[in-house]
């Protein structure tokens, strides 16, 4: 499976603590996309500043079924603490950052021919010409949750990675 993600470090944690950045929350949750060979769990963090606590509950919210899932606040300095250990990356966990809601992507082959399948099953009447008309494709995060945004003219379409991989 496909991971847009960056590996979480402490020169990342370091940069969401920053008085620019100043995230308060952080929302953990499992993250089967970051499992390989010698992992024993995955993981993915995304951060949330004060005023957007509301959306860090809502997250969690999402998460009700996992029983990975954690809100630290940085208020408190056990939660500072485990995240500190989490951005060292510990043997056999791969621990993930959620940096940005829109992650620049250009899809990898295997995905292009996803993308275009599922085009073509979803969309028939989005027709392209050389120069014009052309399908726009971007990769958003939004509760931890991947999504592909596609545009055509004047309409959108938003589906879940995961759609587009099982297909």
């Amino acid at each position: 499976m496909y991971n847009p993600f960056p590996l979480f470090t402490p020169n990342i944690l370091g940069d969401q603590l920053s008085d620019a950045k100043a995230k308060q929350f952080f929302v953990r949750q499992s993250f089967p996309r970051g499992l390989s060979k010698d992992v024993r769990a995955a993981f993915l963090f995304r951060g949330y500043t004060g005023e957007e606590k509301e959306l860090a509950e809502e997250h969690m919210k999402h998460l009700a079924g996992d029983a990975n899932a954690f809100l630290y606040d940085r208020s408190v300095e056990e939660h500072v603490i485990k995240l500190q250990v989490a951005s060292m990356q510990p043997k056999g966990f791969k621990i993930f950052y959620v940096g940005k809601t829109k992650i620049e992507w250009i899809p990898p082959p295997a995905y292009e021919e996803m993308i275009r399948h599922y085009l073509r099953m979803k969309h028939p009447a989005w027709r392209t010409t050389k120069g014009k008309n052309k399908v726009y494709s971007g990769l958003y995060e939004k509760l931890g949750d991947i999504f592909l945004k596609f545009n055509f003219e004047d309409q959108e379409d938003w589906v879940l990675l995961e759609t587009i991989e099982k297909q």
